[in-house]
């Protein structure tokens, strides 16, 4: 993950970050990329304020996002990672037309 100043100091001309401010409050943000060259774009990090969640702020972001993505015409896939224990951003991707492509598995141990 990274910090919001981290995210702000890697913006650049294809490096993007959506912000969602409601009476001058942050309520949502999503960060993503996309790579005329490759034509994919990837959603890198979305967070909604847990105190407007299910207001439909995360769709309005992913959607804005995804349409600056198909602004380039050389952008023919999306693609994001999302954990799959998050019921609601699979959700949420899901019901906008993502697919399942591949699970992958993180293992951690703790050091005691």
């Amino acid at each position: 993950y990274l910090t919001a100043r981290q995210m702000l100091d890697w913006l650049c001309e294809d490096i993007e970050l959506f912000i969602f401010a409601e009476e001058d409050a942050f309520q949502g943000y999503i960060f993503f990329s996309y790579n005329v060259e490759t034509g994919e774009g990837y959603f890198d990090f979305m967070g909604v304020n847990p105190r407007a969640q299910g207001r439909g702020i995360g769709r309005r972001l992913l959607l804005a996002a995804i349409r600056r993505c198909f602004e380039f015409p050389e952008i023919e896939r999306i693609t994001c990672s999302v954990s799959k224990i998050n019921d609601p951003i699979l959700h949420l991707t899901r019901s906008i037309g993502f697919a399942d492509e591949r699970t992958m598995c993180v293992y951690h141990r703790r050091m005691d």
